[in-house]
């Protein structure tokens, strides 16, 4: 089944794409276009145009067939907030995401999205996860992944659940999938509070230093298994580098100590 927006997107794309290739058999052809470099594909701007044309035309135009000029408006308001964000459309030495390079045996890749606003951190973290995903899916000799999601809350949080549904769905997809495939996730988070209950149905595992907030410690109570009561008067008592390890594979929750780093860092004090 093809949603009406999906249709009308899908029919633009096809549009705008076989214009493109018609326009850059012309310019080989004639050596007077030759260098005028039609893009190959499409880009988001030309969608914006070419779906703009149709809900100025009238009922014979071939995107209105697969939905409707009510349809199109909101269409074209997600491909307009799309476009202000900047991220398409660029032409620079900026290069695509390449999983094959970043997925190497003892090799740690960050990218920083500290500065990026929401919708622009949930369209580069769902490109992401994709892709790593489909690498994995693609070629299972690739070494085992974890991917490590820092300050959790500040990425999917319950106010924001509800934009990122396309995000949560691709979690979901690996949390299911991914471990026989050697790829995991891991959340971090010091306010677990403002966390989706989606989230927590995707963690086996759970690492949980001191915590002191009522709200975050009752939802970790509600989202997690038989854990006994002292257990949890224990965590708000918890120091530095003590935490409780609550998982399927013990029968029972551990209290451990976790031993400093041994590494030689710098630029920390």
């Amino acid at each position: 089944m093809v949603f009406p927006k999906n249709g009308a997107l899908f029919e633009a794309i096809d549009q705008v794409t076989k214009s493109n290739q018609h326009a850059r058999k012309a310019e080989e052809r004639n050596p007077v276009l030759k260098g005028a470099m039609t893009p190959d594909g499409y880009t988001l701007e030309s969608l914006i145009h070419k779906l703009g044309e149709a809900l100025g035309a009238d009922k014979e135009n071939e995107i209105i067939k697969f939905s409707s000029k009510g349809s199109l408006r909101p269409l074209l308001r997600k491909l307009w907030r799309l476009q202000k964000t900047g991220a398409f459309d660029k032409e620079g030495d900026a290069e695509p995401i390449e999983p094959t390079r970043l997925m190497k045996a003892g090799r740690v890749s960050v990218f920083d999205v500290s500065h990026t606003g929401t919708y622009e951190k949930n369209l580069f973290i769902a490109e992401l996860l994709n892709k790593v995903s489909d690498a994995k899916n693609d070629n299972q000799n690739l070494p085992p992944t974890m991917i490590v999601i820092e300050e959790a809350h500040t990425f999917i949080s319950r106010e924001n659940k509800d934009k990122m549904a396309e995000t949560i769905a691709i979690l979901r997809n690996i949390a299911r999938r991914g471990r026989k495939r050697w790829l995991s996730l891991c959340f971090i988070s010091q306010q677990p509070s403002h966390l989706p209950n989606e989230i927590f149905e995707l963690c086996n595992t759970r690492i949980i230093h001191t915590i002191k907030s009522a709200n975050n410690l009752k939802v970790l109570k509600l989202t997690a298994g038989d854990i006994a009561e002292e257990i949890w008067n224990d965590i708000p008592t918890l120091g530095t580098g003590q935490a409780i390890i609550d998982s399927p594979q013990f029968k029972e929750p551990l209290k451990i100590n976790v031993r400093p780093c041994q590494t030689k860092r710098g630029l920390v004090d």
